[in-house]
């Protein structure tokens, strides 16, 4: 797009330069049409009628004109360039902006599992301690038959496993 583009201002700068002319205005006033090293006043060639002053003064007028132009051209090349320059750092302000959106989010799901597994581990192990607790108090009292102690000691053998495994979990985090 870019080449196109070049392509385009190179056809009318070589359309304008070959067979065309520039108006100039003098201090006077009056407008001159200059090509090549001909001078036009009204369509009319002047150039013979012109002294050598009127004529160099004209030609400095156009060559001060030209190379205005071509300054403005050079602010508009920068300018662009400073554009793009600053669209390129403000694409590049917008992906760090998002990458640490994406950390953020991460480390709160990251906090938000931590504290989930934190609870979870809490409370197996009040489930676990509550129920050893029950489990001495039967024994002790010796309400238990040899069947129940066997289904307590199951019951208390898979709590005692959930509880390793969620502070195992926790410990993840750390």
């Amino acid at each position: 797009m870019k080449a196109l583009n070049y392509l385009y201002i190179l056809l009318a700068i070589l359309a304008t330069s070959c067979g065309s002319y520039e108006k100039v205005i003098a201090n006077d006033g009056t407008v001159y049409e200059v090509k090549g090293n001909k001078i036009k006043l009204n369509g009319e060639e002047v150039t013979e009628n012109l002294s050598y002053k009127e004529q160099a003064e004209i030609k400095q007028l156009l060559a001060d004109k030209i190379e205005e132009r071509k300054a403005a051209e050079k602010k508009q090349k920068e300018l662009e360039n400073q554009k793009e320059r600053q669209e390129e750092i403000e694409r590049e302000a917008k992906e760090k902006q998002e990458a640490l959106e994406e950390k953020k989010e991460a480390l709160e799901d990251k906090l938000k599992a931590k504290k989930e597994a934190r609870e979870n581990y809490i409370e197996l192990k009040r489930k676990y301690d509550k129920e050893l607790r029950s489990f001495k108090k039967l024994k002790r009292k010796g309400e238990l038959s040899p069947n129940d102690i066997k289904d307590w000691e199951a019951k208390l053998s898979d709590l005692k496993t959930k509880t390793t495994s969620a502070r195992a979990e926790l410990k993840k985090f750390d």
